[in-house]
This record gives structure tokens, C-alpha cells and sequence, in this order.
């Protein structure tokens, strides 16, 4: 019994470490398993990166220092000019949307956001997933009290917001650091924070977002705006007008990291949403520390004063709000100036 016991937790971890989704425990291979967590981990290994000089750092100190290097630089905060001056809103949040949002979180509520995490995520520093923390409630039953007590204070223990970072190669032979996609390791009691203010945000999204978003917004699809900028070059292609015509391709990458904090909370002001839900969402996303992943080792702490985090629940309905800014400028100057397609 022992030994198909300890098989059975050997066959987990190997699983674990495989990232394989579609493969099931049950399937007693753990030879497959080792093969594809071997297999990721030489896809993912960092062997060499160029510096800001072109030339080729081999060493594990190199590689650290420009990958550290490019991220402080990224996550600092820049300066920029409040684009919200003669910000006038579409549609703002309802007196009961508000709320909806700020309604009193209880324990069913916490326990719920743990019971709806995939068990087998990739955890964060701390190594708790959320499959320990629904299999073992009776240990973790401090982490439900505290998630409670956040939603109270308003303030977010700083440990919660230390975030792993893994680099996920973009391209066959990567060896730049914007080769490179972050991804965010979030601890799991964060994660179930996040999860509760994601399926309230989720409920509002549809009123304060323009229908020229298809993106995270419930109810609409990413393909509708697809179809439509095939439709609208096919008909520039086609059109015999004497009139110029024009599409602009807006460059969207690394668009997480030069997101500021006050501006987010500038929009949601704007758009209605309460104070209360403001300080959630403020004390979730600011101050951030990183710990950016290296072949298995992690580098020495970034503290981030700016953007968004890919892998954070939050971070696609908060930008979804950010980029309202851009969408609502661009109507502003298609009824003032710009003739659009109809």
C-alpha cells in the first residue's frame, strides 16, 4: 500500500511539473510526464541573451544582469500627461451596479473562489495551490479569515503581491530580452481575492465599455471586431472613391508594463465606480515586487512602481477600462473630424 501510495504522489508531482492540461491523473505514465517536464524545461532554459551592445553574455551573471536590467527599467514609472483633461464618459456606472460591487464578501464567497481555481495552476513563492488549499481547508482556514479581513482594511499584506516571474520565449532561438514573455506566478490567496472582484467587474464591464471593445467584455466576442476590419480592408481595397482612406495598426505590445496606477483609478473615478471598489482594486495591483525566474533560480527582488501583471486575473478587465481612454478619443475624433465607415 505504501509504495502505490508514494507511486500515485510521484506521478502527481511529475504531472505537476509537466504543465501537460489535457493529460488526467490516473493515467499511471510518469515516464511521459518526466519526458515533458524535461522537455519544457530545455524549451525554456536560457543559455545565452545579448546585451544592450549586441555581444553574446553566456554566464549566468551576464544574463542576470541585462534581464534585470531591462526590467527595472521597464517597471519604473515614467512621467506622462494626464490624458483624461475633457474625459467625458459614454455611460457610468448605476447606483445598483455600485452595489453589486461593494457587497459584503463572506466566507461561502471566499470559499467559493477557491473551490473555482484549477487545483494544479502554477503557484506562486509561497508554493501553495489552489488544490492544496480546497483538499486541506482545515489547515488553510487562516488564509479564508484574511482574505475576509482585505476586504474590510482595504490594505493587501505585501507578501500577498510577491510575484514570481517565469520568461516564456516567444520565438525559436530567443536570445534578446524582449524575446521574452513575463508571465506572473501570483500566491493562491491572491488569486482568490482576484477572483471574486473579476466576476463582479465582469457583471458591469458591458455598460461602461464602448461596443467598439469585443474583448473580456461578457456578452460580445473578440471575432466581431475580426470580421469587421476584414470587411472594412476589403472594402478600401475595392473602393473606387477619389477620397483617401486609411487604417491605423496600433502596436500594442508590452502595453501591461506601461500601465500607470493612478491613471486606473482616474478612469474607474470617472466611470462611476465607487471608492470602495477603488481601494480594492488599487491595493491589488500597485507596489508589486517580482522576483523574475532564471533557469530555476530566482534573481534578487524588483520593486515595481508601474503596469499591469500578465497572469494576474485582474490585469485583462483592468485594461479592458485603461484602453476605454483610447477608444473613446478615437470616437471623439470620428464625430469631429474623421468620416468612418458606415
Amino acid at each position: 500500500m505504501e509504495f502505490h501510495r508514494k507511486g500515485a504522489l510521484e506521478e502527481r508531482w511529475w504531472w505537476q511539473q509537466a504543465k501537460v492540461q489535457w493529460a488526467q491523473l490516473g493515467d499511471k505514465n510518469t515516464q511521459f510526464f518526466h519526458a515533458a517536464a524535461t522537455s519544457r524545461w530545455l524549451h525554456n532554459r536560457i543559455l545565452h541573451m545579448k546585451n544592450d551592445k549586441g555581444e553574446l553574455e553566456t554566464t549566468d551573471e551576464g544574463i542576470s544582469n541585462i534581464i534585470l536590467n531591462h526590467f527595472e527599467a521597464k517597471w519604473r514609472h515614467h512621467s506622462i500627461i494626464s490624458p483624461l483633461a475633457n474625459f467625458a464618459p459614454r455611460a457610468t456606472i448605476s447606483y445598483d451596479q455600485s452595489s453589486l460591487l461593494t457587497q459584503k464578501v463572506t466566507q461561502e464567497k471566499i470559499i467559493g473562489a477557491i473551490r473555482a481555481i484549477r487545483k494544479n495552476k502554477a503557484p506562486g513563492i509561497n508554493g501553495i495551490t489552489a488544490g492544496f488549499m480546497q483538499g486541506y481547508c482545515y489547515i488553510t482556514q487562516n488564509h479564508i479569515v484574511h482574505a475576509i479581513e482585505f476586504f474590510v482594511i482595504k490594505k493587501m499584506p505585501m507578501s500577498w503581491k510577491d510575484t514570481l516571474i517565469t520568461l516564456i520565449p516567444k520565438k525559436q532561438g530567443a536570445n534578446e530580452h524582449n524575446h521574452f514573455r513575463p508571465i506572473s506566478l501570483c500566491n493562491t490567496i491572491y488569486k482568490v481575492v482576484a477572483h471574486i472582484l473579476v466576476e463582479r467587474l465582469k457583471a458591469v464591464l458591458l455598460t461602461v465599455i464602448s461596443s467598439e471593445q469585443g474583448v473580456f467584455v461578457p456578452g460580445r466576442s473578440i471575432s466581431d471586431n475580426i470580421f469587421i476590419a476584414q470587411e472594412m480592408a476589403t472594402r478600401m481595397h475595392s473602393s473606387a472613391s477619389k477620397q483617401g482612406m486609411m487604417a491605423i495598426k496600433i502596436d500594442m505590445e508590452q502595453a501591461y508594463d506601461r500601465v500607470h496606477w493612478q491613471f486606473v483609478d482616474d478612469m474607474m473615478r470617472f466611470l462611476g465606480f465607487p471608492r470602495e471598489w477603488r481601494d480594492w482594486i488599487m491595493a491589488c495591483i500597485s507596489s508589486p515586487r517580482f522576483g523574475i525566474l532564471l533557469n530555476g533560480t530566482k534573481l534578487p527582488w524588483i520593486q515595481a512602481s508601474c503596469g499591469l501583471r500578465q497572469g494576474c486575473p485582474l490585469s485583462p478587465y483592468i485594461f479592458t477600462i485603461v484602453i476605454e481612454r483610447m477608444s473613446s478619443l478615437m470616437h471623439e475624433y470620428e464625430v469631429r473630424t474623421l468620416l468612418g465607415f458606415r
